[in-house]
This record gives C-alpha cells, sequence and structure tokens, in this order.
C-alpha cells in the first residue's frame, strides 16, 4: 500500500465513524448544535395576578416558596407568610439566611469535640446543609450546642 491509498484509507474510515456517530458527515453539521444552549426565558407573572391569586386562595407558606422560586426569587422557607407575601409582591429581600446562627453556633461546636464529630450522622458542613437538616439538627442538638456555645 502506497502512502495515497493509507490516507484514502483513513479518510474512509473517519466518514464511516462520522456517519455512524452523527448521522452525517462532521463537516456538514450546523454550526449552531455546537453553540451554548440558550437558557428559556422565564415567564412573567403580573403582580396584579399574584396579588389577586394570593388574596383569593388561602395559600400556604410551600405555594408562597415555590411561587418565588418561580419567579427567580430565592427565599428561605422559615420566612413568616407575611415576609414571604411581602417579598413576592415587590418588597425587599436581603438574601439573609435566618439560619445563619444556628450554622454558626453547630459548626463552631462540631469543629472543637471530637466526640461530637463522631456522633454526627451528616456530612458535617452546616453551612452548606439544607434547612431542614439544619432545623432537624438544631431541635435535637440545641441544647447541647448552646450549652457548649455559652461557656466558650
Amino acid at each position: 500500500m502506497d502512502e495515497n491509498e493509507i490516507i484514502k484509507d483513513i479518510k474512509r474510515r473517519l466518514g464511516l465513524l462520522e456517519s455512524a456517530v452523527f448521522a452525517s458527515p462532521a463537516g456538514s453539521l450546523p454550526e449552531e448544535r455546537f453553540s451554548e444552549k440558550k437558557k428559556p426565558k422565564s415567564r412573567s407573572l403580573k403582580p396584579e395576578k399574584i396579588q389577586g391569586y394570593i388574596s383569593g386562595n388561602d395559600v400556604s407558606k410551600t405555594e408562597l416558596v415555590l411561587l418565588a422560586n418561580d419567579m427567580g426569587i430565592k427565599v428561605s422557607s422559615i420566612l413568616s407568610k407575611a415576609d414571604l407575601i411581602d417579598i413576592i409582591l415587590g418588597g425587599e429581600n436581603t438574601n439573609e439566611d435566618p439560619l445563619q446562627t444556628i450554622r454558626n453556633n453547630t459548626e463552631t461546636f462540631i469543629r472543637e469535640n471530637n466526640v461530637a464529630i463522631s456522633t454526627m450522622k451528616c456530612d458535617l458542613k452546616c453551612q452548606e446543609c439544607p434547612e431542614h437538616r439544619v432545623m432537624l439538627c438544631h431541635y435535637y442538638n440545641k441544647d447541647t450546642v448552646n450549652n457548649y456555645v455559652e461557656q466558650v
């Protein structure tokens, strides 16, 4: 086999691979196939429609949190129902974590007590822990953690 035949054979094999993988030769694929995917536009909810829905229905806190998330507003489920409604209707959202003190105290206790590390049944990452787990941890360990924090 001479050099030209080898190159032709390689091109033929590449063509077969391209057709098998891409269902058409790679050279003929449209450019947009490799461009970044655009995020879909979020549907805008009109404030008057939202206010009518909230006032017309007995909306639960879970529904309010989900509604805020749909609107692109990150809120904590720990907030009161009135605060959630205020934020959804255009009030100020500070994005502060209402559980930050609990997270900090628990993390301090864990870091400074080797016994705590062995008894905790989690990944020990309080700052990233989901709210419901933080509240559950606080419910079971609040006396121990609070006594320790008060002594320090």
